[in-house]
């Protein structure tokens, strides 16, 4: 083990260089600076970003803190890993990588670091928050009290640093976090222990100034420290077992659940974290109105006596909203949740699932006729039958790789009965659509999406409507536990008109089916996991598209692809 730290860290010192200097000083440089020079100017580009912007911004977060032995692995392999091999496809360049660029800098690597360690529990907000208030902080004369939230909010510098962080925040979960390079679940990852994983499922975090300012306040600190606080708090824990240097040792309850040196200190740190609660294992900890507030101490040992350094209040934060786990997630896990009135066997979810499950099973059947064209990949289906014609012996199956795993999940069947595919009949009147597997449509022949929903195309998404009598049954029975205004207000229903707001059930379920299905189109290419989606940003994914040029009697597999990108990358080809 010691061996293996130590060719790591040989190896990246060998790697190292100066990100200020390659910046500022590549005419007079060696070509690696100059690579690297140009390589973040490539990137300044194309975030429009100024220079002397981004010379700010690592000038003040340089040298603040530095990773400790056990962040080796996720350096290294961070410089090292390549693309998993069955989407080599669409190998996303690591070219303009600030965050790999800045693995490269001693004094910067505690940056890429800390952001894709605090992306496994909160989104890019609290981090950038988290940050910026860790860096001001930091660089505040010790002999001066903490900044409150409301100075950093108003803080001039922060207004121009903000922007670059953003930006650099963004390219470390797009090249790093979610490239797929760094496999989730292994030590690449910079996971919390398993044992204190265990001590609250759900998990307790400092919001993202009260973090921030308790990272300054321990990097001021030296000798032997002790953290007293009510739970486990995760968020902050994770980070000093990753960049704190000495010995560290967690007790939760009285018992000793990790202890563990992580680098030599020249002034023989060692830090104690103390949690006085263990949750319970059903995950019941206080939530939402049984919140308290709690308080967070930190003690300095000198002389055997404790001495009081520093405390803080925070709020118990299980329903935190900027907690949302931004890392890769395992296939047909979606971020999205419904309300405990709609739990059961009965429940929203499994009605998604099971509507996901059928569609998925339908298509895999769906036989293909001819090639269309050979140049983009087009084939000729009939959605009508799933039966395969005389002569004809290929299925959409059988393009895959791979049988999406989702119709061997075993999830609870929905009492819902209904056709999947029918095609619209235009009635005598010509002024509506009729369905031939149902007598009624007039509370559903058009949707629309309001509210700024321009991810969703309405005119495909009525055309998909009209064709899958499967998800229009769906979104009627989601409806029935609503408490939208939309939902609950009769008046508003009338023919040829049905509205959808974001935030709405039907909005969340419909999305989740798309979801569902993107998840097994990646699944059928061979993907194992998939990019982690923002429950407040929710996306089709391009299931969408795919299910709508299906009525066309088409198979484009550019838009099978494009649906592939998005749930594997979260991006657009």
């Amino acid at each position: 083990m010691a061996n293996t730290v130590g060719s790591q860290s040989l190896e990246l010192v060998t790697r190292s260089i100066d990100l200020l200097t390659a910046l500022g000083n590549t005419a007079n440089s060696p070509d690696s600076i100059v690579r690297t020079g140009l390589e973040i100017g490539r990137w300044l580009g194309r975030e429009r970003l100024n220079e002397r912007e981004l010379q700010f911004c690592l000038q003040q977060a340089q040298s603040l803190v530095f990773p400790n032995e056990k962040c080796l692995p996720f350096c290294q392999a961070v410089l090292t890993n390549s693309p998993p091999k069955h989407i080599t496809l669409f190998i996303v360049q690591s070219l303009g990588s600030l965050g790999r660029l800045m693995v490269n800098d001693p004094h910067l690597r505690w940056l890429t670091s800390t952001v894709a360690g605090l992306f496994q529990y909160h989104s890019e907000q609290f981090i950038s928050d988290t940050i910026c208030t860790f860096i001001f902080q930091a660089r505040r004369p010790d002999e001066k009290e903490p900044l409150s939230k409301r100075q950093l909010d108003f803080n001039a510098d922060r207004v121009k640093m903000q922007p670059v962080l953003d930006k650099i925040i963004s390219s470390i979960w797009f090249y790093i976090v979610n490239s797929g390079t760094i496999k989730s679940g292994i030590d690449d990852l910079l996971p919390l222990p398993e044992m204190l994983n265990k001590v609250c499922v759900k998990g307790h975090h400092l919001q993202s100034h009260e973090l921030g300012t308790v990272l300054a306040q321990l990097q001021r600190c030296e000798g032997e420290l002790l953290i007293e606080s009510e739970h486990l708090i995760k968020n902050l824990t994770s980070w000093l077992i990753y960049h704190f240097i000495g010995h560290i040792r967690v007790v939760v309850g009285g018992n000793i659940l990790y202890s563990q040196d992580t680098g030599e200190s020249y002034d023989e740190r060692r830090i104690e974290i103390r949690a006085r609660n263990t949750c319970p294992s059903d995950g019941r900890c206080a939530t939402g109105a049984d919140s308290t507030t709690h308080e967070l101490n930190i003690y300095t040992l000198v002389a055997g006596n404790l001495h009081y350094l520093f405390r803080l209040g925070y709020a118990d934060s299980l329903k935190m909203t900027e907690t949302e786990p931004r890392v890769r997630s395992k296939l047909y896990q979606t971020s999205i949740n419904y309300p405990s009135l709609t739990a059961g066997r009965g429940s929203t979810k499994n009605l998604t699932r099971c509507v996901a499950v059928q569609i998925v099973a339908w298509i895999l059947k769906l036989p293909i006729l001819k090639t269309l064209e050979l140049q983009d990949i087009v084939f000729e289906v009939d959605p009508r039958q799933t039966d395969l014609p005389p002569g004809k012996t290929t299925r959409l199956a059988n393009l895959f790789s791979r049988l999406p795993s989702i119709l061997n999940l075993g999830w609870p069947e929905y009492p819902i009965s209904t056709f999947i595919y029918a095609t619209p009949v235009i009635d005598d009147q010509g002024d509506g659509a009729s369905i031939n597997s149902e007598k009624h449509l007039n509370n559903s022949p058009q949707l629309s999406l309001i509210g700024g929903a321009a991810a969703l195309d309405e005119p495909m998404l009525k055309t998909i409507l009209e064709h899958y009598p499967i998800l229009r049954d769906a979104l009627r029975e989601v409806k029935k536990s609503c408490y939208c205004y939309l939902c609950r207000n009769n008046d508003h229903d009338t023919k040829n008109e049905y509205v959808i707001y974001r935030g709405c059930l039907q909005h969340k379920a419909l999305m989740e089916i798309m979801q569902l299905i993107a998840h097994a189109i990646a699944d059928g290419f061979g993907c194992d996991d998939a990019s982690a989606v923002s429950n407040v940003e929710l996306e089709d994914l391009g299931v969408l598209q795919v299910l709508g040029t299906i009525t066309e009697r088409q198979l484009r597999w550019n838009d099978w692809f494009t649906s592939l990108l998005e749930s594997f990358w979260a991006a657009l080809p």
